[in-house]
C-alpha cells in the first residue's frame, strides 16, 4: 500500500462549485427522468435526447477542479485533485504535460475576464482550473501550470 504524507493546499474553487452543482442538478435529473420515461414507454427518441441533458454533467464535472493539494506518495510529489463530480484524482507531477492558459472567455456580450487553465495530464483527461478561486500557494501553482506568477489573479486584499 502506498504511503501518503500530509497534503499542502494549493487551490480551492470555493462557493462557485456549489453554484455549478445546483445549476446542473435539474439538467441531470431531468435527463435521467426523460431517459427512464422513454425506456419504459418505448419512446427511444426520448432516451437518445436524454443523453444530451445528463451526459455532459459527469463528463465535464470530472474535469473541473474544486480543490488541488500537493501530496507526497512513496516519496514522489502528486496532485490530489477533488472535482465538481466529488471524485478525487491522484496525479503524479511527472504526468503533467503542459497547460493552456486563457485570460478571457467569449460570450454573446463580448470578452469577459475569466482567467483559467486547462492542465494536460498524460494518460488521462485534462483538469480545468478556474483561476478566480482561492490560490493558497501562488508560486507553486504558477510553476505547476507553467505560467508566470504575474498571470495569476490577485485576491482583493493583495491588490
Amino acid at each position: 500500500m502506498a504511503e501518503q504524507g500530509a497534503s499542502q493546499p494549493l487551490y480551492e474553487y470555493g462557493g462557485m462549485a456549489w453554484v455549478w452543482r445546483l445549476l446542473a442538478a435539474p439538467l441531470f435529473a431531468g435527463g435521467v427522468l426523460l431517459g427512464l420515461w422513454g425506456a419504459l414507454s418505448r419512446e427511444y427518441w426520448a432516451v437518445a435526447a436524454s443523453v444530451a441533458l445528463w451526459g455532459p454533467v459527469p463528463y465535464f464535472f470530472r474535469r473541473v477542479a474544486t480543490v488541488i493539494s500537493l501530496v507526497h506518495v512513496d516519496g514522489a510529489e502528486h496532485l490530489q485533485v477533488r472535482t465538481l463530480a466529488g471524485t478525487t484524482r491522484l496525479i503524479p507531477i511527472s504526468a503533467l504535460d503542459g497547460s493552456r492558459y486563457s485570460r478571457t472567455a467569449t460570450s454573446s456580450a463580448g470578452a469577459v475576464y475569466s482567467p483559467s487553465v486547462w492542465l494536460r495530464v498524460r494518460g488521462t483527461s485534462s483538469i480545468y482550473i478556474d483561476l478566480l478561486g482561492t490560490i493558497h500557494d501562488r508560486e507553486r501553482l504558477a510553476a505547476l501550470i507553467g505560467q508566470p506568477v504575474a498571470k495569476l489573479p490577485k485576491r482583493v486584499s493583495e491588490r
